[in-house]
């Protein structure tokens, strides 16, 4: 970062709007990259504030977003003012999440020396990244971070929720990596080059592949998962493809389906209708790809998740990939694997999660003998993904004691 900003131009966490800038981009990547057509980025609107960018000023604004995109080889939204009537959910999440306000673009706009603050600026994240062949899948990209364990064998294995990138998982990285190498992967299906990919073969025993397959290829001999949300019958089916492989299984929030019995919320019966309509054809899915488009849908979910979560809605080929994956996913009867897991396994759930239903998690322990139940006393669906220091803590214990 230029040591010639002015201290008064930064933020009260002492990131310059031109760093802010940059590392929201930077971090909106899956999400940049899956757009077919350029997001618009424009100022959080401030009642207060005076500022009006001409077209010179809009000129200078689209050269130092293109300036970050070359930076960090990124796709580049294009900076419009004024700010449109009619943004769509994943402009309003990118502009949101960038936080950057009227003021902080005047700044940005009027500051001779903010294009050489751009190419000074460091790279943001520490992972290693490795594309791993799987057999019968394309290559597979991998994240990894922190020591490796004994002889390099052990690993803590992040397994998302579908359609959830990486780089939403860098806090993550960051607090268990102090003691265990951590790795997660992106489906090849819905991330990097999957314009050029197969249609996905819409079976849970698929993505138990992609996840065993990464074990292999990055020689991990004893992975703790940790799995959230619709990722847990995908570490299920990775515990039956790869039982001498998995040390133990926690998951958090686990949306799990045992049969008609499953107790499931409004939340989830409603979700799984309209992804069971997104795979039915194309002109009902196109109908619901436009609704899912409208940010009114999406008011609960929180601000520092949104860019993340809403990336398989950047494309509608994307997007009714993502429908088919993730309906399999909520219809696999997890019962024979969570009836056959034989290492340890903890389930965390909060009794006010109303997206997915608690109950899953209740009967998941009373079939997985041994296992663990931490049913927190606050806490909605979301906060498994925000970083959160009880529930790292927690994690990296329980890895501990699986070693």
């Amino acid at each position: 970062m230029s040591s010639s900003q002015p201290e008064e131009r930064r933020s009260p966490q002492g990131r310059s709007p031109a760093h802010r800038l940059a590392q929201g981009l930077d971090l909106c990547q899956p999400l940049l990259a899956a757009c077919a057509p350029q997001l618009r980025l424009y100022p959080k609107l401030d009642a207060s504030a005076s500022a009006v960018f001409d077209v010179d000023a809009v000129a200078v604004a689209n050269r130092l977003v293109t300036a970050v995109a070359q930076r960090y080889a990124l796709p580049a939204p294009v900076f419009v003012w004024p700010p449109p009537e009619d943004p769509n959910a994943l402009e309003a999440a990118l502009c949101a999440y960038c936080e950057l306000g009227v003021e902080d673009w005047r700044a940005l706009v009027s500051d001779p020396h903010a294009l050489a603050e751009v190419a000074a600026l460091p790279d943001f994240g520490q992972e290693e990244r490795r594309l791993v062949e799987v057999d019968g899948h394309p290559p597979v990209i991998t994240y990894s971070q922190g020591p490796a364990g004994p002889a390099g064998k052990d690993a803590i294995v992040i397994v998302p929720p579908c359609g959830v990138p990486a780089r939403l998982f860098r806090p993550w990285f960051a607090a268990l990596g102090a003691r265990h190498r951590v790795v997660t992967y992106e489906n090849p299906y819905l991330f990097g080059d999957w314009r050029q990919a197969p249609e996905p073969r819409l079976e849970v025993a698929a993505e138990g592949e992609l996840v065993a397959g990464v074990l292999r290829g990055l020689g991990i001999e004893r992975a703790h998962l940790v799995a959230i949300c619709g990722g847990a019958p995908i570490a299920l089916a990775t515990s039956m493809l790869a039982p001498e492989r998995v040390a133990s299984v926690a998951m958090c929030h686990g949306d799990l389906f045992f049969g008609p019995q499953t107790q499931r919320t409004p939340f989830q019966l409603q979700f799984q209708g309209l992804l069971r309509e997104v795979t039915s054809g194309a002109v009902r899915a196109r109908s619901l790809y436009e609704m899912f488009l409208d940010p009114a849908l999406h008011y609960s979910v929180p601000t520092p998740l949104a860019p993340f979560v809403l990336v398989p809605y950047a494309d509608l080929a994307l997007f009714r990939r993502y429908a088919g994956i993730n309906y399999a996913l909520m219809a696999y009867d997890s019962t024979p694997a969570a009836t056959a897991l034989a290492c340890p396994v903890l389930l965390v759930t909060s009794r006010s999660d109303r997206m997915t239903h608690p109950a899953a998690s209740y009967q998941a322990q009373s079939l997985i003998q041994g296992s663990r139940l931490w049913e927190r006393d606050a806490g909605n669906h979301h906060d498994a993904l925000l970083p959160n220091a009880d529930l790292f803590a927690a994690l990296a214990q329980f890895a501990l004691e699986a070693e």
